[in-house]
């Protein structure tokens, strides 16, 4: 189930961008990425069972959990052995206003990590955009936007009257617009399902810019520059595949698209000061 519509909706005087709504299905643990600034992810676990890392705190979840994702929050969702994790998700742009100190969007601003039992309203307005994407009757488009400002409100009372497992809060620095809200979207997908073939002239193609454009607004959203996102991407990759399958180590490179093992190898033990190998036998043991 996926809406790629863009919903645009007034909420607390503020215009709210919500850029996808979808439902995804994870057998195999999607490695750790994460968004730029003013983004936000709300994350509903539908189904099965897994752990959420965040940052470095790791998380049971379950049928009816609610987590958040927010600017910078590194993140990677891992089902349980052998199962599946269900999520229904929905990725908004929202706007940061230095004078808002209560409300709604402050309430979502000020709780990037967050994860919990959703409340039984959140529960009920879930349940209710499930069906209509599911039934798309006549006008299904005009309800969603309009449930979708229930969803952020029910968000943010989750946040206020929930009982958060875990919380933390925005970084300085982290608060500040950024504009180009399809071309950040299009970043967070491209670094985390492309990570292997991309390049910087293909992406500054993809996004409209020039490669010194392409340059200068991946600095600004990730605090990195392309080479640095892009191995940040790969060996988030490679840690994931390491842990969570058997496959083997030749083969996880040729996967990540490096020439050879060797150059795998070394690549790997200058970001995470061990071998794939010892790496392996650590996480796992």
């Amino acid at each position: 189930m996926e809406n790629t519509t863009e919903y645009t909706f007034s909420l607390e005087e503020s215009t709210i961008r919500v850029l996808t709504v979808n439902e995804r299905r994870f057998e195999q643990a999607l490695p750790a990425h994460s968004h730029g600034e003013n983004a936000f992810e709300f994350h509903y676990v539908v189904e099965g069972k897994g752990i959420v890392v965040m940052g470095e705190n790791s998380h049971e979840v379950q049928s009816d959990f609610f987590y958040v994702t927010g600017p910078g929050v590194i993140h990677e969702q891992i089902p349980e052995k052998d199962g599946f994790l269900t999520e229904f998700g929905v990725y908004v742009q929202i706007p940061y206003k230095r004078y808002e100190e209560d409300g709604v969007l402050a309430s979502l601003r000020k709780n990037p990590c967050w994860l919990g039992p959703a409340t039984s309203e959140l529960k009920a307005i879930v349940a209710a955009l499930r069906q209509e994407l599911k039934e798309k009757k006549l006008g299904f488009q005009e309800k969603i936007q309009h449930m979708l400002a229930g969803f952020l409100i029910a968000c943010a009372r989750n946040f206020e009257y929930g009982r958060p497992q875990f919380r933390g809060r925005l970084g300085s620095g982290q608060s500040e617009r950024v504009g180009q809200v399809y071309s950040q979207l299009m970043l967070d997908e491209i670094f985390l399902y492309e990570y292997r073939d991309i390049t910087l002239d293909a992406l500054a193609r993809r996004m409209g810019f020039s490669v010194r454009q392409t340059q200068r607004w991946i600095r600004k959203v990730y605090g990195k520059s392309f080479q640095e996102k892009k191995l940040e991407a790969r060996m988030s990759a490679a840690a994931m595949m390491l842990v969570s399958s058997d496959r083997k180590i030749t083969d996880i490179s040729e996967l990540l698209g490096y020439s050879s093992i060797e150059h795998f190898s070394s690549a790997f033990a200058r970001y995470y000061g061990v071998s794939p190998r010892k790496y392996r036998k650590q996480m796992c043991s």
